[in-house]
């Protein structure tokens, strides 16, 4: 027994020497495998750092505190990453060995094999630790500006070159905490600011910009900078939002550039939340453009910039980039280089007008080009929009050979100023206006939009917007826009400010036959009013107060297409909106749910009927009517739960239905008497080809053709 008691202890010592030796071993010989084993580990570390520092970058973007065991664990997690990254690093001098690697350096390798595993270790407790540090989801990264190409808006020109050097040593002098762009309107201060960021990006961290425009919205100039900075600015008391924004701008860890692009008036830029301290205020600057130079006067260390005309060579390399290989034609030629000196050094009207001429040999056209920037302007523009500019994009408006693009053009000065516009608005407005008579599609006029708005861009008339699917229009460009609306007689009456309190009175309305009001201070509409012409008319207006009286539509027989977007605080659509029996398209877009929403079913001609984000509750079977409706858009209406059943099956002429994120539960199979729309329904719908729908909640779809080849 004793015998048995001595070999159990003996074992037991062999294990516990055996242990070690075969470790020491494996440091040796599994050298590669330890190696491997640390790669792994430190990718997963990586990868929980990564989430732990999204966090804390999150965290800090809305002035929070990081808790001190995040900073802690960053800390050691940055250090044993870049430890471990050392000994992977020293992998081949290790292999090399000695005698061009004839003979291992064992004690190296020992040495090297042992760290890796103990490393590896390290690491693994680090990523465990970690994993309770990171969340499911966070808000996206900081908005950026795009950069501008410099082979194509900002060119390499003398001019602003030294402009540009200007700027930047005003911007290394902490003692200007105000920089401002100034000149006449088309002169390229947008592009020079948005090419800033390109050019100072070991100055500053971020450059948050803002467009403010001519009729300012100050709180929502606060949140598209707090957007672009990941803050999240969410309050309504405006000293909060003022001191969140201002704590923001002046982290000690960040230095920021503020761009306010194309200011027309000054402001408290303090009392807003952008501090203005000096030489104190090292975190922090404010980039501005303007048409203004006199703003701020009251603030001393600022710096003024003037943007002037293109000098010397510069205009006709400008007007050759854009114009092409034609001005090179000997009978061209002459009349291009007038061309130019007619332009007067503007970059907006050298472009403008060059990108009409693109590739146009026909003398004819040029000639009348010269002419039409020679012939006095007597167009009453303001005068920060200088004649030559106006002369050049009336004569890019004028050459447009499509008088489509031209319709299409006047209608996106219908738009607020500096507003993304939407490419499907403009094609659903396009219906309703019967813009492209003979095509019955839907989806054959958004291909012909999209041409035309391709010209457009094309000729500079245009440009991409902020978002994908919207374009937008420079501020001149929609200033010129208006005034050849007026000119040519169009009948367009555009009324946009936030300083507009009533609705605009005129002797009379009978002349209009576009209409855009858009302010969020009018408390009251007219009723009544004579509007015998009028086809288009957008008004948006979200204010608690307003009040529409029921016959606002009554003398607006002729109407074609309605944008209302003045919806949020009222229940009751006006009775007289069922009297517009011209109305083909028709926008409810943002609004609220209404106690007579089936009044829309007397709009028996209606092709076009949104709904976009909306809280309607139900569709009645009074839609079921809208026999001619080629279009029906209810995305984002999460509050509708009913479809009254036959109501999709009735819509026989239905092209395009829009329902992602609906809150409608469909049946799978229809029922006799129930009280929902069933998807049997869309069975009936033979001239239906695109569908977005939300059919998670379904089981198994019907046996119905149409869903095999439509996007479910």
């Amino acid at each position: 027994m004793a015998e048995g008691i001595g070999y159990a202890i003996l074992g037991r010592i062999g294990q516990n020497l055996v242990a070690p030796i075969g470790r020491q071993f494996g440091y040796l010989f599994c050298f590669n495998t330890n190696i491997q084993n640390l790669e792994t580990q430190l990718d997963s570390l990586k990868v929980t750092r990564e989430g732990v520092q999204l966090g804390v970058d999150e965290t800090r973007n809305n002035v929070r505190t990081v808790g001190p065991h995040l900073e802690a664990w960053l800390t050691k997690a940055n250090a044993n990453t870049a430890e471990a990254e050392t000994i992977i690093n020293d992998k081949a001098q290790v292999q090399k060995g000695c005698f061009n690697g004839w003979c291992p350096n064992l004690k190296l390798r020992y040495s090297q094999g042992r760290k890796a595993v103990k490393k590896t270790q390290e690491l693994a407790l680090l990523h465990a630790e970690g994993s309770n540090y990171i969340q499911s989801s966070y808000n996206p990264p900081p908005l950026r500006i795009e950069p501008i190409s410099r082979t194509t808006e900002f060119q390499g020109f003398d001019s602003r070159i030294l402009v540009m050097n200007v700027i930047i040593e005003a911007l290394k002098d902490d003692g200007i905490p105000l920089i401002g762009i100034c000149g006449m309107g088309g002169m390229g201060k947008t592009t020079m600011a948005k090419e800033v960021p390109n050019r100072t990006k070991n100055l500053f961290n971020e450059f948050p910009m803002a467009v403010v425009s001519q009729e300012p919205n100050l709180k929502q100039v606060q949140s598209c900078i707090a957007e672009m900075l990941g803050l999240q600015l969410d309050m309504e008391n405006p000293i909060v939002r003022s001191s969140r924004l201002r704590e923001r701008l002046l982290q000690n860890d960040k230095k920021i550039l503020v761009i306010l692009d194309d200011i027309w008036e000054e402001f408290d830029l303090e009392e807003l939340g952008f501090p203005l301290e000096g030489g104190s205020n090292k975190n922090c600057k404010i980039l501005f453009t303007s048409r203004n130079q006199n703003l701020w006067k009251g603030i001393q260390n600022k710096r003024y910039i003037q943007l002037q005309v293109l000098v010397g060579e510069e205009p006709w390399h400008l007007f050759r980039q854009k114009v092409g290989d034609c001005a090179d034609d000997l009978d061209l030629l002459p009349l291009a280089k007038q061309i130019v000196n007619e332009c007067g050094g503007l970059p907006l009207a050298l472009v403008t007008i060059g990108r009409a001429l693109t590739n146009e040999h026909n003398q004819c056209h040029w000639n009348n080009a010269l002419q039409q920037l020679r012939a006095p302007c007597s167009e009453s523009l303001s005068s920060e929009v200088p004649a030559k500019v106006y002369q050049a994009l009336y004569f890019s408006y004028n050459f447009l050979k499509d008088e489509k693009a031209k319709k299409l053009f006047l209608h996106c000065c219908l738009f607020p100023e500096d507003n993304d516009i939407s490419i499907e608005h403009l094609v659903r407005y396009g219906i309703g206006l019967r813009w492209f008579e003979g095509i019955d599609k839907v989806d054959e006029i958004r291909d012909r939009v999209n041409v035309l708005v391709d010209q457009l861009k094309s000729c500079y008339l245009l440009l991409d917007g902020h978002f994908e699917g919207c374009i937008k229009m420079h501020d001149v460009v929609r200033d010129v826009a208006i005034s050849i609306a007026a000119k040519d007689k169009h009948g367009f009456m555009i009324i946009h400010g936030a300083k507009l309190r009533e609705w605009p009175k005129k002797v009379t309305y009978e002349l209009n036959t576009s209409i855009s009001v858009i302010s969020n201070e009018i408390v009251e509409f007219p009723g009544g009013s004579r509007c015998l012409k009028l086809e288009f008319l957008l008004i948006v207006c979200q204010n608690s107060s307003l009040n529409i009286p029921s016959n606002f539509f009554e003398g607006m027989g002729e109407l074609k297409v309605l944008d209302l977007s003045i919806t949020t605080y009222i229940s009751l659509l006006p009775s007289s909106l069922q009297f517009l029996s011209n109305l083909l398209t028709l926008y409810l877009d943002f609004c609220q749910k209404f106690d007579n929403i089936s009044i829309i079913g007397k709009l028996l001609n209606l092709e076009i009927l949104s709904f976009r984000f909306s809280n309607i509750e139900e569709l009645p079977e009074e839609i079921g009517g809208l026999v001619n409706l080629k279009l029906l858009d209810l995305t984002k209406c999460d509050q509708l739960k009913r479809i009254a059943p036959g109501v999709i099956s009735a819509l026989v002429q239905l092209q395009e239905l829009y329902m992602d994120g609906c809150g409608i539960i469909w049946e799978r199979e229809g029922k006799e008497g129930g009280e929902n729309a069933s998807l049997r329904e869309f069975e009936s719908l033979s001239n239906l080809n695109t569908l977005e729908i939300n059919i998670k909640d379904v089981v198994c779809l019907p046996r119905i053709p149409l869903f095999s080849k439509l996007t479910k």
